[in-house]
């Protein structure tokens, strides 16, 4: 296996700086394997009390996740039940240890027996429940915490988001897992490929599988064909969450990948476009969020969005764009921004064009979007109104409109007319016709 997962043991003061940090982690080149373990030194505390239930049992996890997983094609399938009834972190962890529910578990230590019986039995039985406590908002880090505090990281991600007004729970906010034996998360990246944290409060270990970045797209293929109604609706369908697929296949359709073993006290940080999965091996809690770099921007602009919106997030990278890639600005704007994606050389294609963030996640058989509400700037004027041609103004919200691809369609001919015109550095809006004003949906 190439791209081996790198394992990092940071003394205090080369810990203490975050953004630091993950620059010492790239310049080792532990971005290569697409994701990298940390154990933090002994001075690091997330939490000055305890974890035992007269502390945190009667944490509520409101909505659980009841996992299912089939055989399809070969790979395995994996589906998700929200239940609206919540439970206790204390009934949780009685349910989740008794006899019964881990009656198929090695005892844990020894790891490579526990992974065997995950991956023999990995089909759900009839009889057999999964529960998730999964994206749960909170943090069971101190509040004072100043050292990687997973609530308050202070990446770009944090103060673009602060400085534009848009929140995304469980992107730019902290959620809490709580696991249970076989509860899995099947293979994804994050959401617009962003980085992301994952600290292990307590409890069992966490397996994870990872994908090299730069081997992302050879794996979508093979994801393709064990998947192939999934990858006709959707073009990025692994963003759903759903795909389960052994290390036996990968090993089989040469895609390399490599596996280790997440315990309490210990960091996995991801990478952008590295493609992960795994399970828990038992009753634990785990704390995650996501964040990003100035590396990450190029990636956020030409990710692979879901098409059919089944659990897809999309952030504004307008202010991105306009704060950390000035000399691209304008270009990206009108579309004009060709280039590379990170980890695809040779593939010279144009960047998402800006958009607003919505998300959807499925609940109970139905769709809920959650919108970011930008801050309200003036929409373009009228076609009879003086500021017709006027440069687009951009104020600290994002715009509640830009030009999407349908709405490009409509002025392309007369756009392209205007620019061979008049291809000054100064871009104003392309002249269209408006026939009556649309309402933000």
């Amino acid at each position: 296996m190439e791209s081996k997962i790198m394992i990092f043991k940071p003394s205090y003061e080369e810990f203490r700086d975050f953004h630091q940090f993950v620059k010492f982690l790239e310049s080792q080149e532990a971005h290569r394997a697409g994701i990298a373990k940390i154990i933090p030194p002994s001075e690091w505390k997330a939490r000055s009390g305890s974890y035992n239930m007269a502390e945190i049992g009667n944490t509520k996890i409101p909505e659980p996740i009841y996992q299912f997983v089939k055989e399809m094609n070969g790979a395995y399938e994996q589906t998700c039940d929200q239940r609206r009834q919540s439970i206790s972190v204390r009934d949780f962890r009685e349910m989740v240890e008794s006899d019964e529910f881990c009656k198929d578990r090695p005892p844990l230590g020894d790891n490579d027996k526990v992974v065997s019986a995950y991956w023999d039995k990995v089909i759900t039985s009839k009889d057999e429940q999964r529960i998730y406590g999964a994206d749960i908002n909170g943090s069971l880090m101190d509040a004072n915490l100043e050292v990687w505090n997973i609530g308050k990281l202070g990446s770009i991600l944090e103060t673009v988001s602060e400085e534009s007004n848009f929140k995304i729970e469980g992107v730019n906010t902290a959620y809490l897992y709580f696991g249970s034996w076989k509860t899995s998360f099947a293979w994804h990246v994050e959401d617009m490929d962003l980085y992301s944290i994952n600290y292990l409060h307590f409890g069992a270990p966490k397996t994870w599988y990872a994908i090299p970045p730069s081997k992302g797209r050879d794996f979508e293929r093979v994801a393709a064909d064990y998947f192939p109604e999934y990858s006709k609706i959707c073009n990025a369908f692994l963003r759903h969450k759903t795909a389960i697929i052994s290390p036996d296949v990968l090993k089989s359709r040469d895609i390399p990948f490599d596996t280790i073993t997440q315990e309490a006290g210990e960091i996995i940080i991801t990478f952008p476009y590295g493609y992960h999965a795994g399970f828990n091996q038992g009753f634990n809690c785990a704390e995650a969020t996501n964040f990003a770099t100035e590396r990450w921007i190029e990636y956020g602009k030409r990710c692979a969005q879901c098409s059919c919106d089944i659990g897809s997030v999309e952030i504004p990278m307008e202010p991105f764009v306009r704060k950390f890639q000035h000399d691209k600005y304008e270009n990206w704007l009108r579309g004009r921004d060709i280039g590379k994606h990170p980890e695809v050389p040779g593939e010279q294609v144009p960047a998402n064009l800006p958009a607003g963030f919505v998300k959807t996640t499925p609940r109970n058989g139905q769709k809920i979007k959650k919108r970011a509400e930008p801050l309200p700037v003036p929409e373009l004027a009228d076609d009879d109104e003086e500021k017709e041609n006027s440069p687009r103004s951009y104020g600290r919200g994002l715009r509640k409109k830009l030009p999407s691809a349908k709405l490009r369609e409509s002025y392309t001919d007369e756009a392209e007319a205007n620019d061979e015109a008049n291809d000054d550095d100064d871009w104003n809006p392309p002249v269209f016709k408006r026939k009556k004003k649309r309402k933000s949906k």
